[in-house]
């Protein structure tokens, strides 16, 4: 009875009469359950996720494997095994294996916890590790262009074609406000003219999964931009 409770932190009378009988459960694992996680987030891409954000998840499930490989010298553990203490250790190995910043660890046990608020909703947790453990986002003041500073970019006079169409795509980027993988996948057929014949783009913002349509005008008569037929 104790060692039930101790194991699931509750018990019932088929749990003691399985105990009894020589009847066991298969006790769930983290790595069988991060790797279905890694399957479903897999199966939005393209719908409510982008294929760079599944590469993150990706990434942080092999930093958990290495992490508890090198920690603990194990490649899996029960899922009620995981405690506070795991998730601390973890916070360590990312920022001293790794040298994670504040804000990439922030997102980085963001992901994990992904994973162990699904176990906790199937019932495979029941004392959340992450309970009492705080991180925070550290803000960074990542500085912004001056009216004049663009102005002089614009004006800019580059030795080679890729670098004017480099500045006029950062250009384009500042006044539409479009993310990178916005840009890199924006194609002529996406730039339409509205009814007022203004222009506009209408193209499927990844970094968001939702709609995106910037009016283009200011834009594209403040700089020479010149869109490549692809």
């Amino acid at each position: 009875y104790y060692d039930i409770l101790n194991r699931h932190g509750y018990v019932t009378a088929e749990m003691v009469k399985n105990a009894y009988t020589g009847v066991t459960a298969k006790e769930e694992s983290l790595v069988p359950l991060y790797k279905q996680h890694l399957e479903d987030t897999k199966k939005l891409i393209g719908l409510s996720k982008a294929n760079p954000t599944y590469q993150k998840y990706e990434r942080m499930y092999r930093r958990v494997v290495e992490f508890m490989k090198k920690k603990y010298n194990i490649t899996d553990i029960p899922l009620r095994e995981i405690k506070y203490q795991f998730i601390v250790d973890l916070e360590f190995f990312l920022r001293t294996e790794y040298g994670y910043s504040q804000n990439t660890t922030y997102k980085c046990m963001k992901f994990f916890k992904q994973v162990i608020n699904k176990a906790i909703r199937a019932g495979l947790i029941t004392v959340d590790p992450f309970n009492g453990y705080k991180i925070s986002v550290q803000r960074v003041d990542r500085g912004f262009l001056s009216e004049d500073d663009l102005k002089k970019m614009m004006e800019k006079e580059f030795a080679s074609k890729r670098l004017e169409q480099v500045r006029d795509i950062f250009v384009f980027a500042c006044f539409t406000g479009l993310a990178y993988i916005d840009l890199a996948n924006l194609r002529v057929d996406n730039i339409q003219k509205m009814f007022d014949g203004r222009l506009s783009t209408s193209a499927q913002a990844q970094s968001a999964a939702m709609r995106a349509s910037v009016r283009l005008c200011v834009a594209l008569a403040m700089s020479s931009i010149t869109f490549p037929n692809e």
